[in-house]
């Protein structure tokens, strides 16, 4: 449940889409050694609200919140929400 709420995941048409809601109280939330198919995703969460201001993944800013199914081995996602 933590995965599709907080961390807002949703896979759609074999991509990996992000849409986190983060409350104030919690302020950062880190899930690691989440498997997806050939991948393995540790991820941050900082800031709260529900808007993405940054989405990071392994250390390059990307334009989109998503990941492609054809992601391989271990890799580092920040959100920073506003």
């Amino acid at each position: 449940m933590v995965l599709y709420g907080l961390v807002g995941i949703r896979l759609e048409n074999n991509k990996i889409f992000f849409q986190p809601y983060l409350p104030s109280s919690i302020g950062q939330i880190s899930i690691n050694n989440i498997k997806y198919q050939e991948a393995e995703l540790s991820i941050t969460i900082k800031g709260s609200g529900t808007k993405i201001k940054k989405f990071i993944l392994n250390g390059k800013k990307q334009s989109i919140p998503v990941l492609s199914k054809n992601l391989k081995g271990s890799n580092r996602i920040v959100i920073e929400m506003q």
